[in-house]
């Protein structure tokens, strides 16, 4: 009867809970405090996935990285859990795809002039760019929203934005700056399904270097979930400088620019396939956690398991590492000990790859994280 009753408690714990550490309300105070605003309808809450590949959902293409990512299953999930609205209408970069606007159904034109810029690297990988003049890089959310905040290069060099809603009067935003810096600017209209354009109006050859777009519901603002999953890297990419030079726009100072009310970091797995320096490692990442805890809450999340490239003899290191930046105060959410191991997730048809993840893997990711959040 004992080992009855025993089995009965272990199969009432959450399915999907997830090892934590230092996850209590003084750890997220600024989560707490902005989810209740969200509740309260006073202000979005915005939380930033800071990641690569498997944040972005490479694995799950085949029906839209943007809708079976880890981050964007989260999304539905929150919603029902926190019952506030949560949108995943944002874009941030290029997330190491330089075909994105392939993948992503929501950017619905990307023609002329417009580029992936693969030597212009910030948050969440290259930025699009236009130079010289011509063509419109269209972007239309898949919900309702009344709101876009457009992220950019302002610099001494840069030209002029036009920035239109649907079929609306173009707004001319000037992105020339004394220096090199990272800017943004916010366009409102009627609630409803709407298309923003971008263009290049400054009638020279001068550039406009897009970081990313923001668009949500001011009048019911909930939770904003903006992936800056970035294919490919590691945590030397994102402490390293826009071209070796330009600070403003290192991936780890933009998100303190950006200002997150939390921001979470899934970022082991390609410092471990690489060799990358342990000692190094730990020194970047606590960059990443520094610059984001400047301006908000900070979560850590361990990876999902590999097999070639990726063993766990040889990403155990850095995971120990990521528990280590954490100390006594950052929270950690540990889907690596939740997942057992690259066999376990198989079995289950988790697995895309060595690596990466199917939507199902995904949605059991995205579940850990929600599981871990649920008394907020």
């Amino acid at each position: 009867m004992k080992k009855l009753l025993a089995l009965l408690c272990l199969l009432s714990l959450p399915a999907h809970a997830a090892d934590t550490i230092n996850l209590a309300s003084e750890s997220l105070s600024h989560f707490r405090t902005c989810l209740a605003n969200a509740r309260a309808g006073i202000s979005r809450c915005r939380i930033l996935m800071v990641g690569d590949s498997t944040t972005y959902g490479d694995g799950a293409q085949s029906s839209g990285m943007q809708v079976n990512s880890w981050p964007a299953q989260l999304t539905s999930i929150l919603q029902t859990k926190f019952g506030v609205p949560v949108n995943y209408d944002n874009i941030i970069a290029d997330n190491g795809n330089p075909t994105k606007y392939n993948h992503d159904l929501r950017i619905t034109s990307f023609s002329g002039n417009w580029s992936d810029n693969t030597g212009f690297q910030s948050i969440g990988g290259n930025l699009f760019q236009n130079n010289p003049p011509g063509g419109t890089f269209s972007f239309a959310p898949s919900t309702q929203v009344d709101s876009f905040k457009v992220w950019y290069v302002a610099s001494p060099v840069t030209g002029k934005i036009g920035v239109q809603i649907d079929s609306g009067s173009v707004l001319s935003v000037d992105t020339l700056a004394g220096s090199f810096i990272a800017s943004s600017t916010t366009v409102t209209t009627s609630l409803g399904s709407h298309t923003l354009n971008l263009t290049n109006v400054t009638g020279s050859t001068k550039s406009i270097n897009i970081i990313g777009i923001e668009a949500w519901d001011s009048t019911h603002p909930g939770l904003s979930i903006l992936n800056a999953g970035w294919c490919g890297s590691d945590a030397i990419l994102w402490t390293t400088p826009a071209y070796g030079i330009y600070t403003a726009y290192q991936p780890s100072n933009m998100i303190a620019t950006m200002a997150p009310d939390v921001t979470i970091i899934d970022l082991d797995l390609n410092d471990a396939m690489r060799g990358n320096n342990t000692t190094t490692y730990q020194t970047n990442l606590q960059t990443i956690v520094t610059a984001a805890a400047s301006v908000g809450d900070v979560i850590l999340v361990t990876s999902n398991h590999g097999t070639t490239g990726y063993v766990d003899s040889v990403v155990q290191p850095y995971i120990n590492i990521v528990y280590s930046v954490a100390g006594s105060t950052i929270p950690v959410i540990d889907n690596w000990t939740r997942d057992v191991s690259y066999s376990y997730q198989n079995t289950n048809g988790w697995m895309y790859d060595t690596v990466h993840m199917t939507k199902s893997g995904y949605a059991d990711f995205a579940a850990g994280v929600a599981a871990a959040l649920q008394d907020f």
